[in-house]
């Protein structure tokens, strides 16, 4: 069983991919490389149009739509959705203790999907933007990039095509209304006027990278000596992480940090003998050892730019480990929201990190927020499926924040030059492979040993 709406729309992506250069092309893999790298390799254009329309990397690559060019593909995708039901009627809906077929043949119906193309105006009009205007320029550019990024095509009349089932993925989540312009963290203005840091974030950042390069030095050093064992069910056992942080003279949060960036970043592997699996350095530890201390936090931070966790956040409940493949595919997002929102903090602005644990917020008036939730405000705006869409929002913020400010990207609640030159800041669309996590009750790690 086909739809034509569907295929014309697969045609639709096929011909916008065919229009584009070799560099275009491999710019657009390049973006995708981590879901699409999930699937079979695409032989051709057609395949390749599939693939990124496929509910698995749609699910991925939505986490990393800004606010424009989400509310333009959930918007095109409800008029869309709502044309294909007036088009052609879906099935009824199920009984009451209908089987699981039945539900899903309902839910898959094609009335369901987003098959019909949208004038480019009916958007704008949904959106407030029809007039010219600072809005209307958003959403104009909005849809271009998601072009750009095959998330939507032009049809021959110059109407929108979007996935199908992108319904299925953005209909639950409520976008609020259409912001041309990212919000701005309000400086502190509780804070003491006359208060001035004692340094800059220049010297924060020069100060925190020593710490970190001598604290991955003594870690790797420790291991290179004796490799920790890791646990039967897989991860680091709290006893071996107390001794790797007594020996790096770190805190425990943050010796599980290094240890999943050194993994990520190929520093240590685990290695399998016959008393268990081991993490041990691998042969780069050496080329790593020669370089000068900067070029050594170079891999370091471009691991935590894509690791699928958040290490030092260990929800109630949960036994704190590492060396455990994550699971948290809107941490990478979440960690580019946060620092593109600080990047709009000018120096001095003095936004400081709240502490951890963090407290249970006090009641506050309609209409009265605090720089924390400012920058929260902000940071959704870059990325809401990653931020305030997720559980426990505030505390992954606060702890991917801390990580930041451990590894020198953060200081005086702005960015300092470290995050101005690493990967982090300018992120992808998407992230690498996960490499790890802290959880206890997921799945090792599934490297060749």
């Amino acid at each position: 069983m086909t739809n034509l709406d569907a295929v014309e729309g697969l045609d639709a992506v096929t011909r916008s991919l065919a229009r584009r250069t070799p560099e275009q092309l491999a710019a657009l893999l390049t973006r995708h490389a981590e879901p699409l790298a999930r699937r079979p390799a695409p032989t051709e254009l057609r395949g390749l149009a599939q693939a990124l329309w496929s509910y698995e990397t749609l699910h991925h690559l939505v986490l990393h739509l800004d606010h424009p060019r989400l509310q333009v593909l959930a918007t095109t995708a409800r008029i869309s959705q709502e044309r294909a039901a007036r088009a052609a009627p879906g099935p009824a809906a199920p009984a009451p203790g209908a089987d699981y077929q039945s539900l899903m043949a309902h839910r898959l119906s094609f009335a369901h999907l987003a098959t019909e193309p949208v004038p480019p105006e009916d958007v704008y009009a949904a959106l407030g933007a029809a007039s010219p205007g600072t809005p209307r320029a958003a959403a104009e550019t909005a849809l271009r990039r998601l072009y750009d990024d095959g998330l939507a095509a032009p049809a021959g009349d110059g109407a929108i095509v979007v996935p199908p089932r992108a319904p299925q993925l953005l209909a639950a989540h409520d976008l609020g209304p259409f912001l041309a312009d990212a919000p701005r963290p309000a400086p502190d203005d509780t804070a003491p006027a006359a208060t001035v840091a004692p340094t800059s974030p220049h010297d924060e950042s020069r100060a925190a990278a020593a710490t970190l390069a001598a604290t991955a030095d003594r870690l790797l050093a420790t291991l290179a000596t004796q490799p920790a064992a890791l646990r039967k069910s897989g991860g680091l056992a709290v006893r071996e992480i107390k001794r790797l942080a007594k020996a790096a003279g770190a805190t425990e949060p943050h010796t599980r940090l290094l240890l999943d960036l050194a993994l990520a970043a190929d520093l240590i592997a685990l290695t399998r003998s016959p008393s268990g699996i081991t993490a041990l350095p691998t042969g780069a530890y050496d080329d790593w050892l020669g370089r000068p201390p900067g070029a050594r936090l170079a891999p370091l931070l471009a691991a935590w730019s894509g690791l699928w966790d958040i290490p030092t956040h260990t929800p109630f409940g949960e036994t704190p480990t590492a060396l455990v493949r994550g699971h948290d595919r809107h941490a990478p997002a979440l960690r580019h929201a946060l620092l593109v929102a600080l990047a709009t903090v000018p120096l001095g602005a003095e936004t400081p990190l709240p502490p951890l644990p963090l407290p249970d917020p006090p009641e506050q008036e309609a209409g009265t927020g605090t720089p924390w939730d400012d920058l929260l405000r902000a940071a959704d705006w870059h990325r809401p499926l990653a931020v305030r869409h997720q559980p426990m929002a505030h505390d992954r913020a606060a702890h991917t924040l801390h990580e930041a400010a451990f590894l020198g990207l953060v200081a005086h609640g702005t960015l300092t030059p470290s995050a101005g030159h690493s990967s982090t800041t300018p992120a992808p669309s998407t992230s690498r492979s996960p490499t790890c996590s802290h959880r206890s009750s997921k799945k090792p790690i599934s490297r060749p040993i």
